[in-house]
């Protein structure tokens, strides 16, 4: 018999935690109906014994295609192949938020790939001291930001490190608001919002502009206007998406990772089967772009 796994407080948590204590986090901090914790919670434990994983940053992509098309062929209900596939999806997000070990993982994909000079940031949010690390990784390294969804609090941190800073004009959102830690009332962190302004400032960022990035409460969110965010320098440049492709030291590799995690879905196998000529031409065509870079 299993003792249950104690729930860690996210702010405890590593990339080198288990498995079973990330999921205990995310049950305790992000679902409040007792019915579907105890739903997300047998599907959790069922996905990552099929997945055969220690730890959460183990999972690749070719692993979450494998298991969703095992799910969907599997002789479950559809409503429980749903649910399955939810509980997974939902789990995701909340762990890759700006949270634990986000900078650990940034790093390790960046030894990899060590000519890559575009971080691309999507983030609802989640660590200040987080997002002051991935910040300084930025800096460091003298990388191009770039946003195509909502970059909040903390990821905005991180996206301000950038030596250039470029928002998708249609879909780039920044959020800005005062931090929000339990317990800690607003005063309290005076000095915090001094060393971040600081920064911004030192990035070229317009001091007025500064001055209201931690105006409201962590309840509310600040989105200036794109308008807003360009004349204060916060933005460098508006781009509608064309001059980010993937940045890749293996493009074929990359090609072949892409390929095999296809193999479970029917319609691709039909494809390659019968139109063998046709996919080749879209794989070199994918190959080109990667290899383009940004």
């Amino acid at each position: 018999m299993s003792l249950p796994v104690p729930a860690l407080p996210a702010s405890a948590l590593t990339t080198s935690t288990p498995w079973a204590g990330v999921v205990e986090a995310y049950l305790d901090a992000a679902l409040d109906s007792s019915h579907t914790r105890r739903a997300y919670e047998r599907h959790l434990r069922n996905a990552f014994a099929d997945l055969g994983v220690v730890t959460v940053t183990e999972l690749t992509g070719v692993d979450l295609a494998r298991y969703r098309a095992a799910v969907v062929s599997s002789d479950r209900a559809p409503g429980s192949q749903a649910q399955a596939l939810a509980a997974l999806r939902s789990f995701l997000a909340w762990s890759r938020t700006i949270g634990f070990g986000t900078t650990d993982r940034i790093r390790g994909r960046l030894a990899l790939h060590p000519r890559a000079s575009v971080l691309r940031l999507t983030s609802p949010g989640g660590r200040v001291a987080e997002g002051r690390k991935l910040r300084d990784l930025v800096a460091s390294r003298g990388m191009v930001t770039y946003v195509d969804g909502e970059c909040m609090s903390a990821c905005a941190l991180a996206f301000v490190a950038g030596r250039e800073r470029v928002l998708n004009s249609e879909k780039g959102v920044i959020g800005l608001h005062q931090y929000g830690f339990p317990g800690v009332q607003t005063w309290m962190l005076v000095d915090d919002y001094a060393e971040d302004k600081k920064f911004a400032i030192n990035a070229g960022v317009d001091r007025e502009f500064v001055g209201r990035m931690f105006t409201l409460q962590n309840g509310d969110m600040w989105e200036p206007s794109h308008e807003e965010l360009l004349a204060s320098q916060f933005v460098t440049m508006l781009s509608d998406g064309s001059g980010f492709s993937i940045d890749t030291d293996d493009p074929k590799g990359w090609v072949r990772e892409l390929s095999a995690s296809l193999q479970d879905q029917r319609l691709y196998r039909v494809i390659a089967l019968h139109d063998p000529a046709n996919l080749a031409d879209a794989e070199a065509a994918i190959l080109y772009g990667a290899a383009a870079g940004p």
